[in-house]
């Protein structure tokens, strides 16, 4: 702010300046009666001024004007905290909540974007929950927001990268039903299983009558009693 008032005696006295009442961190020069100075961010509403102008006769004589100063409020961005690199495995239970900072003091709306698949984000807390699924390993790109209430709406944002590690998990096997053969009998019984992850199987079997095998390709028990 630069704002110079216009005044003078009429008898050509030096005259001197004051105000009360200006926002903060202005200031008013006593000698040419100029107020100037940056506005601080606390200084948002209604202000009344009152200027004098002193001069410097015998007895010495003061002028004051009052005016109103009105200082609008300017928002600025909120600032998000950077959780750092995030890792985790298939499978897992995420509880990560995220924190920022408005210097206005705005509510804060939250949203993200590049989580990884069964995540979500809390709109209003900005926690990030949920469960991994065993079908979401790879690396994400992750971008989350917080935007405020002001006018006009700034938002704050921060990027990551998180990691989602493979999981492995067991076959599953088809429990064939109980069997009867007599001695003698060639036995030929394919065992029914498969693996989540899509990973090759290879099977065995402990306890086989004499005579029998499995093969451990295809997991078919085969061979004569």
């Amino acid at each position: 702010v630069s704002l110079a008032p216009v005044g003078w005696d009429p008898d050509g006295d030096a005259v001197s300046w004051s105000a009360v009442g200006l926002p903060s961190n202005l200031g008013i020069d006593p000698a040419s009666g100029e107020i100037d100075g940056t506005l601080t961010y606390d200084s948002a509403g209604t202000h009344q001024i009152t200027l004098t102008m002193t001069d410097d006769g015998r007895p010495a004589l003061s002028t004051q004007v009052a005016f109103t100063w009105q200082v609008g409020g300017t928002n600025r961005a909120p600032a998000v905290a950077d959780p750092g690199p995030q890792q985790d495995a298939e499978g897992l239970t995420v509880d990560l909540p995220l924190t920022a900072t408005d210097p206005d003091g705005d509510p804060l709306a939250w949203s993200a974007t590049g989580l990884p698949p069964g995540l979500s984000i809390d709109p209003a807390s900005g926690r990030i929950a949920g469960a991994l699924g065993f079908e979401t390993a790879g690396s994400y790109r992750v971008t989350v927001s917080a935007g405020d209430g002001g006018t006009p709406l700034l938002t704050g944002r921060i990027t990551f990268d998180w990691t989602v590690a493979n999981t492995n998990r067991a076959p599953v096997v088809t429990v064939p039903a109980n069997r009867t053969d007599p001695e003698g009998a060639q036995v030929s019984l394919a065992v029914a299983g498969s693996d989540p992850d899509g990973d090759t199987i290879a099977w065995s079997a402990g306890g086989l009558p004499p005579g029998l095998s499995m093969n451990a390709a295809t997991g078919v028990i085969s061979g004569t009693l």
